[in-house]
């Protein structure tokens, strides 16, 4: 993933290369805090993993620039590095007199350096380094730039969570880790398919829409008085929104019409789409498919109505992406079909969101919906026209609902009974209570199966305090009937359910949603009971319920469990429970254990698995270089990822492997055969060996035959070879045609593949020349590249002049990038006035996420009066990070009392800016009242418990502190604070082991090898490892005897490369990081 470290500021960069530092090199780094380290943020003394003998002195020193959207800076760097490492050849300098100079030495960087060899970022710093390292008499250094900390952080998540607020923009994380699988889609939908073929056979007609009962369609049950039953629906009052969705459908639409409502729970978003489709198109088919895979595979009978309710449990699940397809033929194809589905507000973004370059895009093809859709907005509240129009009508519960709901006008929301679920929850005694937190956390930890009363009853245990679980008295018959009592005739907080086919008692009991949102909101962690978490543990529930509970112990760095409850879907076939395994216990640095694990995935087909094996290498001191550690081993399973024809990382690497051990005919032949069948990624591949070798003449024939043949990769590549040849005129023309024929998307793909293998043969005269036909992408891409080589040769006006002129155009282009990267780039230029007027365009309007945006910037543009003035106005229109981000710019410019009073009046109503504020207050000494504040919370999160152990640790109540960062990494914090504070060998066990359910440092464990059987592999999407959040990380791939395509590899899966290297009897692994 690639993580915008320009946003952090010195010190924040400087605590994220010191927690980075304690996971890669191990616990006993000496981390340093603020103020003068005499040129070191961390330092060790004795033996690291980060290579084969490194055993010494040790300084890490982290270098941070705010780039122009993570441009690579060689020479800003070289020149810092050059003042700091002159002063440790000073002799007469402090650091020098009365401390030590280093034998090893790390460079820490958010800068993002060029792979180019002999001319890139990494070649002239690392040539900078080896210089001064004779004259200091360094054993060894290394360079940590941006791609190397992506890397890090892919490699270490728990770390890029806790900076995450700084790192991506958006939840992009959190929505890599939500996608969840549904495992008994395919079974539920062989039982709606018999059901369906047996109503055919008897020809039954569609069901028209006059035909459904609304609660069918999910509209939700209102509440109930002495006038009404809960079984009919209130009286309608329409708002403006309404308006607006039934002039889509009437006069009734004669092609495809695509239309989203968005808005929040029990806004009325249903209630909205069943009665626009009841009044406009009432005789029309409604088809309601139960699962994505039901709407992938069922055609579409016009005209109809295809009905979407909470359209996300489509679109999250493994056949999302093929049932957007299948919508979007069936609304190309102008018949006469209204999709209408409803979102909340989070999954919208989630899915229209663009995905960072060179990161997966899981929801390509739901976002290519989506663009098409009409999206309509729900407001959670009422006009007071409105109101009045509700007041005017003769439904008794209108009334009420309008009384329950006050000043706020969330009528919808009172009708749906959820103010008074919540009053349930402030009203019930403990023992009532105690049962629905258990139940909200069990739901919110993944438990998605009701919970038996058994279950119920024992977790409460964990909610309860000392007195109140004293008691011999019966107790529970007395909570779970004031649990299940329905609140207004519509629902109750546990709804008793009954998973046997026969009449009976409730065998389980299933929390209301709305009260789960209320209880356990879904940005926050809490640490569970030890109770509940054994009563999870003794009835994980079905097969995905297991797996979920599986991601829960890893993030809370329970790993023993972790493993135990994958340990069983692997054995019984699911090839990425296997993976998640290796790659957690690699992660732990027990890479004896882990790869039994990753050969078992690897076995049961896991392409993460086959990758790792293929990319293990280890360190040989006399070439001085990295090696694979089994070669055959290696080849084996890289032939395996080859026979997917686009894999370009695993062909390099094949070709490498090849090449490395005196089969380069063999390695020319492989690419010359795919290059013939018109595989574009052999191609490149195969160029890039030809040119290293000086032969680009024998690429010319093939290439003419691949372009006779249509290949745009082989057009691109031919027309660069003629511009090598002098022969500019046929270039042109071919370019010309090339940019006219091929779609844009098409093209751009085909330049990426090119760059990312590091071959630029007619890659820049063709950007230029797209550009030049006015496709933005190209202006964005080819402004980066010029501005790039600007700073590679000597900050060079001429390129940044025209980098900047293309970047300004492909923003007026419309490019969102473009408008991200200028404001940046003409600060870096110097010419702030021009940053802050581009901010200020792009200030004119009224998406939210671009205005925060823009106040950061004019923050560090130095225009706080601006920044506030954008701030205020997020803060109006109740934008939740507005008062803290405000709150941080008053504090800059010097009025603290406005920025304390400020969070005073959001704490009541926004956790983060309590918690901002209890900061604040400690760090001017007020540490009691900052304890006072945080323990005033009543369910501490993540978040207020690492506070308060800063606070406690302000204060020197030392064994407090460490208590409080326990209970903050039992719901989800990073372990590295509580390794810094623990002595002894308790640190590294806490790395190795994880925690007790208790928070106790968990004693030594070993886990489970795999079952001697290989089951048959499950069909699973997405790959299970990736719920853990351990996706696999991006590492530059180098090699400088090989060609240079290497230089560039794609990214691969990781299981057991790129972690710290254990002392003692774990095997030493690396891999090619190079």
């Amino acid at each position: 993933m690639a993580y915008e470290l320009s946003r952090l500021d010195e010190r924040r960069f400087e605590e994220l290369c010191r927690a980075l530092a304690v996971r890669v090199l191990g616990p006993a780094i000496q981390a340093f805090g603020a103020g003068p380290d005499g040129g070191r943020e961390a330092t060790f003394d004795g033996e690291v993993s980060l290579r084969p003998g490194w055993n010494g002195y040790g300084v890490l020193q982290a270098k941070c620039r705010r780039t122009a959207g993570g441009v690579a800076d060689a020479q800003w760097l070289c020149q810092t590095l050059t003042s700091e490492l002159d002063q440790w050849l000073d002799p007469r300098r402090r650091r020098v007199t009365d401390g030590r100079i280093p034998q090893y030495l790390i460079v820490a960087t958010n800068v993002r350096l060029s792979s180019v060899a002999g001319r890139g970022g990494i070649d002239r710093v690392n040539d900078l380094l080896s210089a001064y390292g004779q004259r200091l008499g360094l054993k060894g250094w290394a360079l940590w730039d941006a791609n190397q900390l992506s890397a890090y952080l892919d490699a270490y998540p728990e770390i890029s969570r806790r900076f995450a607020e700084f790192l991506t923009p958006g939840d992009v994380l959190a929505q890599a880790m939500d996608t969840i699988n549904d495992f008994n889609e395919a079974l539920r939908e062989q039982r709606s398919e018999a059901l369906r073929e047996r109503r055919s056979a008897a020809g039954a007609p569609k069901r028209q829409v006059v035909d459904w009962e609304p609660f069918d369609l999910g509209v939700h049950r209102s509440i109930s008085s002495a006038e009404q039953v809960a079984t009919t629906l209130p009286d309608y009052v329409g708002r403006s929104h309404d308006a607006h969705l039934r002039r889509l459908l009437h006069p009734m639409p004669i092609n495809g019409v695509i239309v989203v409502l968005v808005g929040g729970s029990s806004t009325g978003k249903t209630r909205t789409a069943y009665e626009a489709v009841l009044t406009c198109l009432p005789d029309w088919a409604l088809e309601f498919p139960t699962t994505a895979l039901a709407l992938r595979d069922r055609p579409a009978s016009p005209p109809s109505v295809i009905w979407l309710d909470e359209a996300q449990r489509y679109f999250s699940s493994p056949h999302g992406e093929a049932a957007a397809v299948a919508l979007m033929e069936i609304l190309r194809s102008n018949a006469p079909v209204v999709v209408i589905g409803t979102l909340w507000p989070q999954y919208w973004q989630r899915f229209t969101g663009q995905p960072n370059p060179g990161d997966a895009d899981p929801h390509h093809e739901v976002r290519t919906l989506l663009a098409r859709a009409v999206r309509i907005d729900v407001p959670p509240t009422f006009l007071p026209a409105d109101v009045e129009l509700a007041r005017s009508r003769s439904d008794s519960r209108l009334r009420d609902a309008i009384a329950t709901a006050g000043s706020s006008n969330r009528i919808t929301q009172a009708l749906a009974a959820g103010p008074d679920l919540i009053a349930a929850y402030r009203d019930a005694d403990p023992y009532a209570r105690a049962l629905m937190l258990a139940a909200a956390d069990a739901r919110a930890a993944g438990r998605a199966a009701p919970l038996s009363a058994a279950m119920l009853e024992r977790a409460a245990a964990g909610y309860l305090d000392e007195q109140q679980r004293a008691r011999t008295a019966p107790w529970f018959a007395a909570a779970i009937t004031y649990v299940t009592r329905t609140v207004k005739g519509v629902i109750a907080p546990l709804t008793p359910v009954r998973s046997q086919p026969d009449l009976g008692e409730p065998d389980g009991y299933v929390l209301a949603d709305y009260l789960l949102q209320h209880l356990r909101p879904e940005q926050h962690m809490y640490p569970l009971p030890p109770q509940l978490w054994a009563v999870l543990l003794a009835d994980p529930g079905p097969l995905e319920d297991q797996l979920r509970l599986a991601r829960e112990a890893e993030d809370r760095h329970l790993y023993r469990d972790a493993v135990t409850l994958c340990a069983s879907p692997a054995n019984q076939g699911l090839p990425g429970a296997a993976m998640a395994i290796g790659v957690l216990l690699s992660r732990l640095g027990r890479h004896d254990e882990s790869d039994p694990w990753v050969r078992r995935a690897a076995a049961l087909g896991h392409k993460g698995a086959i990758q790792s094996l293929g990319q293990r290498y280890e360190w040989d001191a006399t070439s001085g270089r990295e090696v694979h550690e089994d070669p055959a081993d290696a080849e084996r399973h890289l032939r395996q990822l080859v026979e997917n024809p686009n894999d370009l990382d695993a062909l390099v690497r094949l070709v490498c492997l090849l090449t490395d051990s005196g089969r380069s005919d063999e390695a020319r032949s492989l690419l010359t055969g795919r290059a013939e069948q018109g595989n574009p990624t052999a191609l490149v591949v195969l160029a890039n060996v030809l040119y290293d070798q000086d032969q680009q003449g024998d690429l010319e024939p093939l290439l003419h035959q691949q372009t006779a043949k249509g290949s745009p990769i082989a057009a691109i590549l031919l027309a660069g070879l003629m511009d090598e040849v002098g022969r500019a005129e046929e270039s042109q023309t071919l370019r010309s045609t090339i940019v006219e024929r091929i779609p844009a998307d098409a093209l751009q793909h085909c330049i990426e593949l090119l760059i990312e293998a590091d071959q630029w043969c007619g890659v820049d005269e063709l950007l230029r020349h797209a550009a030049e036909e006015g496709h933005a992408w190209a202006m964005q891409r080819l402004a980066g590249l010029l501005i790039e080589d600007g700073i590679e040769l000597d900050d060079d006006p001429e390129l940044f002049e025209e980098g900047e002129s293309w970047l300004r155009q492909a923003a007026n282009a419309g490019d969102e990038h473009a408008n991200l990267l200028l404001p940046n780039l003409l600060d870096r230029l110097g010419k702030t006035e021009d940053a802050a007027d581009v901010l200020r365009q792009r200030a004119a309007t009224d998406d939210q996420k671009v205005l925060l945006d823009v106040a950061d910037e004019l923050m560090h543009l130095g225009h706080h009066d601006e920044a506030n003035e954008v701030l205020g106005r997020l803060t109006a229109a109740g934008k939740p990070q507005a008062p803290v981000r405000l709150a941080h710019v008053l504090q800059q410019a010097g009025q603290p009392e406005q920025a304390e009073a400020l969070l005073r009046q959001t704490a009541a109503d926004d956790l983060h800016a309590l918690v901002v504020l209890a900061g604040m207050l400690a760090e001017t000494g007020r540490t009691a009242e900052a304890e006072q504040l945080l323990r005033g919370v009543a369910q501490p999160t993540t978040e207020v418990l690492s506070t308060l152990a800063d606070v406690l640790d302000m204060d020197g109540r030392r064994t407090e502190a460490e208590r409080a960062l326990r209970d903050a990494c039992l719901a989800g914090d990073d372990l590295v604070d509580l390794q810094l504070s623990l002595t002894g060998t308790e640190a590294d066990q806490l790395r190795r082991y994880g925690l007790e359910p208790d928070g106790r440092t968990a004693a030594p464990w070993h886990a489970p090898e795999p079952a001697p059987e290989v089951g048959t592999a499950v069909d699973e999407c997405p790959p299970f490892a990736e719920w853990f959040g351990l996706p696999y990380p991006r590492f530059a791939y180098r090699n400088s005897q090989a060609p240079t395509a290497v230089a560039r590899a794609a990214s691969a899966d990781e299981a057991s490369k790129h972690q710290p290297q254990p002392a003692g009897d774990d095997a030493q692994r690396t891999t090619g990081s190079g």
